[in-house]
């Protein structure tokens, strides 16, 4: 069980979910927004994590951090996303955007 925001428990139970397949998910969802601005959601995933979450609440945060990525980026680019153990043993999910390069003017 675990505290919600009002500081009540709740009997929602954490279970385990398979980290790349709800950002696998979330992606499948939204994609039409993301094709819509031009940009491009690259995935590097190791597919044997799994963590113990509820999955409505990482569903939110998942789709949170792609948003603003997408935020960042008016002109289009690429999402990268990926999902791995970090050198403790510690699951990671990594959010990074990289915007379309803009060309300068130059003045001489």
């Amino acid at each position: 069980r675990i505290l919600d925001f009002t500081g009540h428990v709740s009997q929602i139970e954490k279970r385990s979910i398979k980290l790349h397949e709800l950002v696998e998910e979330v992606i499948l969802i939204s994609e039409n927004i993301f094709i819509k601005e031009n940009i491009l959601i690259r995935r590097e995933f190791d597919e044997n994590i799994s963590i113990s979450g509820l999955k409505q609440q990482l569903e939110q945060v998942i789709l949170g951090l792609l948003l603003n990525s997408k935020d960042a980026m008016p002109d289009g680019g690429t999402i990268k996303i990926g999902v791995y153990l970090d050198r403790n043993g510690n699951a990671v999910l990594s959010v990074n955007d990289n915007p379309v390069e803009v060309d300068w003017i130059k003045f001489e």
